[in-house]
């Protein structure tokens, strides 16, 4: 990051900063991935961009959920909703947005946000996150007690590599 803005490259270096963060999550490094993800969601909270906060509340919220946190993680997660990103913009709403339906209790709407939003990561070519997404489908499939659907989606998924993580 330091050679990045050395070279006058403040947004690459900003990135690389939070590319740091989910290797720390990557690697369990979790006291590490906080630690880092904190300053940066302060740094952010009081300059922005709200894209980048958005994405470090995330990954705070995921750091929690890691941890058996689920009260924090919740917290992070729909304060990681209430950031303004603008349009098209890469993050994760879509997913918190049917997480937070489903925690609800409206579960027809958590099912249609995430259908509307795997459509549109497939129309994009997106496969790798669409895989992803598909993944949170299948916890609400399960937690609704549609097991031999879940099972044919995660099963899909298996058989596509979707799942493979090196």
């Amino acid at each position: 990051a330091a050679d990045l803005r050395d070279r006058g490259d403040e947004t690459l270096a900003v990135l690389s900063e939070i590319f740091l963060a989910g290797a720390f999550l990557g690697q369990g490094r979790l006291d590490e991935a906080d630690a880092h993800l904190e300053r940066l969601a302060a740094r952010f909270r009081s300059a922005g961009p709200a894209t980048f906060l958005n994405w470090t509340l995330f990954m705070l919220a995921a750091s929690a959920e890691f941890r058996g946190d689920v009260r924090r993680a919740e917290a992070l997660y729909d304060e990681s909703l209430l950031v303004p990103v603008p349009p098209r913009t890469n993050s994760p709403n879509e997913v918190l947005e049917a997480r937070a339906a489903f925690r609800r209790g409206n579960e027809t709407e958590a099912f249609m946000v995430l259908r509307d939003y795997i459509d549109e990561l497939l129309e994009s070519g997106h496969m790798g996150a669409a895989g992803l997404i598909s993944l949170d489908f299948v916890n609400m499939m399960t937690a609704t007690g549609r097991l031999t659907r879940a099972a044919r989606i995660f099963g899909y998924l298996d058989t596509t590599g979707m799942l493979d993580i090196d």
